[in-house]
């Protein structure tokens, strides 16, 4: 087996600094760098890379999740959130969520569904945003998972959009293990 060394984008540091990996597909593989929130693209087939613009502030750590097959989020611990579609490498929303301030130890997981924007792995719940423009607003908060001994929500770890199923119906599950499935009722 050949290995094959690709050069790493000029939208990272030299040194790599703090590096997160996600593989989107075979033969692709996105870096985010956590510390400035610049976003590359590398295709092994291709032997390149496609820097994303980062942000014009850098609120580190950065997280960064698959939205869906096409989309990813990164989010910087103040809530500062784009959504770049990883096919043409443009952000598809630019915008700030109100979230708790994000440790260098969160893992938030983000899902986006229509119009709607959710994010788990922050605080004891699942928060559900609608994006408007270039704000997002919360429009409900899943907080059904147990309390712990200390009356706070357990951390939720993951979720997913089971939309196929009915609308607005996600699923959830905490660190200890319990799983939720639940629909929330958009106000219309």
């Amino acid at each position: 087996m050949e290995a094959t060394r690709i050069p790493y984008p000029k939208a990272l540091p030299e040194d790599h600094g703090n590096v997160l990996c996600r593989f989107t597909n075979d033969n692709q593989i996105l870096l985010l760098n956590a510390d400035s929130g610049s976003l590359a693209l590398l295709d092994h087939r291709a032997g390149v890379s496609t820097s994303f613009l980062g942000p014009e502030v850098s609120h580190s750590p950065y997280a960064m999740s698959h939205c869906n097959k096409t989309e990813i989020a990164c989010l910087s611990r103040t809530g500062d959130i784009t959504i770049y579609d990883i096919r043409q490498g443009k952000p598809l929303f630019d915008g700030v969520i109100e979230i708790d301030e994000l440790s260098n130890s969160s893992k938030p997981k983000i899902q986006k569904c229509g119009n709607c924007l959710s994010v788990s792995g922050v605080h004891g719940g699942v928060n559900v945003y609608e994006l408007q423009g270039e704000s997002c607003v919360e429009i409900f908060r899943h907080t059904g998972h147990q309390i712990d001994n200390n009356r706070d929500n357990l951390l939720v770890t993951d979720h997913l959009w089971l939309d196929h199923i009915d609308d607005n119906f996600i699923i959830s599950c905490a660190i200890n293990g319990s799983i939720n499935c639940w629909q929330f009722l958009a106000n219309k």
